[in-house]
């Protein structure tokens, strides 16, 4: 008879973006001046100046730019694969 194999690929976990273009950057710009950096990267080696630093300039990221969560393409069904729209082309 028929050999019907069903299966659904695994849906990749959307991660929410930053809005680069919408960011308060004169707000950013403030935060990060407060840090007096010659006094708190003073007795640090590279490796922690580079981890602090990072971690003050990703949570001002976190604070003065919002993340929107990326559009999904709702007019192809997840089963439409590229071999399934090339059969289909084919078929018409």
């Amino acid at each position: 008879m028929y050999n019907l194999e069903v299966y659904t690929p695994e849906l990749k976990k959307l991660k929410p973006k930053f809005c680069y273009h919408k960011g308060d950057y004169i707000a950013m710009n403030k935060y990060l001046k407060k840090i007096d950096w010659a006094d708190k990267l003073q007795d640090m080696n590279t490796e922690e100046a580079w981890l602090y630093f990072s971690t003050e300039f990703s949570n001002a990221m976190n604070t003065y730019i919002p993340k929107s969560m990326p559009k999904t393409d709702k007019r192809r069904k997840i089963w439409m694969n590229r071999a399934a729209t090339a059969k289909q082309k084919k078929k018409i």
